[in-house]
């Protein structure tokens, strides 16, 4: 079983550095700081990737009227490398959700994004939530395209975020 680990780790490498293999890998861990992160990265044909990180910061149990209610927070992010490896721009969307072990819903929503090659400008963005998911959206372009990017967050009614 390790080798097939550390071959699947091989495989992943090559394919996430010369981008020739189109697919998805996620990875759940836990940091130093305490903070339950997942990491997905995406590979696309033309050898461009997404790494996408999903942070829960907080986590709220509430008392109301002697009912539990539960809230936390997260962020997911997604960033886009050219198929040089260079990060040209993150889409990130905030979310706050209440659940309580049968259903969960989001109640507030933010995008934000962050421009790191020059050549890419940012055009507009917006975010909104409704049920268990929030939603950013953001469009950027350069002097060759123009890209619209979203990126989703959900929680669970027992409070997974994904």
């Amino acid at each position: 079983m390790k080798l097939f680990g550390k071959t699947l780790a091989v495989l992943v490498c090559i394919a996430f550095f010369l981008g020739t293999v189109p697919g998805t890998v996620t990875k759940a861990y836990q940091t130093n700081t305490g903070v339950l992160s997942e990491r997905e990265i995406t590979v696309f044909e033309d050898g461009s990737y997404c790494i996408s990180e999903i942070i829960v910061r907080n986590q709220f149990d509430c008392q109301l009227l002697g009912a539990s209610a539960k809230t936390r927070e997260a962020t997911k992010s997604n960033k886009y490398y050219n198929s040089s490896g260079k990060l040209q721009f993150t889409t990130v969307v905030t979310a706050r959700f209440k659940y309580d072990g049968t259903s969960a819903r989001a109640i507030s929503s933010n995008y934000g994004y962050k421009i790191s090659n020059s050549a890419w400008k940012f055009l507009d963005g917006e975010s909104y939530f409704s049920g268990d998911s929030a939603t950013a959206v953001c469009t950027f372009s350069s002097s060759t395209e123009t890209r619209t990017e979203s990126v989703t967050i959900t929680c669970s009614p027992k409070g997974v975020i994904s």
